[in-house]
């Protein structure tokens, strides 16, 4: 068992956790001390669980991505400054926006549909999507 602070991080079961933690409200992040991005780039790349919004990320955020405004509720963020911000999206790949609720957004540097619904079900949102762009100045979808 080891001692961090107040926090006790410890097997039981088999699985390390932090069950003498608070499970109702601890967050989780591994290779930064915070969840948002912090100025520099020392904690550019890591992992995060928020656990108020269900959502997690892993990869690399470089420039705000994955700071609170946005995380979705229920979402999941991989790869490269990969914003998944409408609650239960999905966003894997390279500089994509998950804009629409419930969207599964896969590629690179995808148009952002605009009107979306952020969260809650609109039937004319897109629901997957997968971006095909170069660049920022370049984002195509197919």
């Amino acid at each position: 068992m080891a001692l961090y602070g107040d926090l006790y991080i410890s097997p039981k079961n088999g699985v390390v956790s932090n069950f003498q933690g608070n499970v109702t409200t601890d967050d989780f992040v591994f290779g930064s001390d915070q969840l948002d991005n912090k100025t520099g780039g020392d904690d550019d790349t890591r992992m995060i669980f928020d656990k108020s919004k269900g959502a997690f990320r892993a990869g690399r955020d470089g420039k705000g991505s994955w700071n609170e405004s946005k995380r979705g509720e229920f979402s999941v963020g991989l790869d490269y400054n990969t914003e998944a911000k409408a609650d239960r999206s999905v966003a894997l790949g390279n500089s994509l926006i998950a804009s629409s609720y419930a969207e599964t957004l896969l590629g690179s540097y995808n148009e952002t549909f605009s009107g979306a619904s952020m969260n809650s079900w609109v039937d004319h949102d897109p629901l997957l999507t997968i971006g095909n762009g170069t660049g920022s100045s370049k984002k195509v979808q197919l």
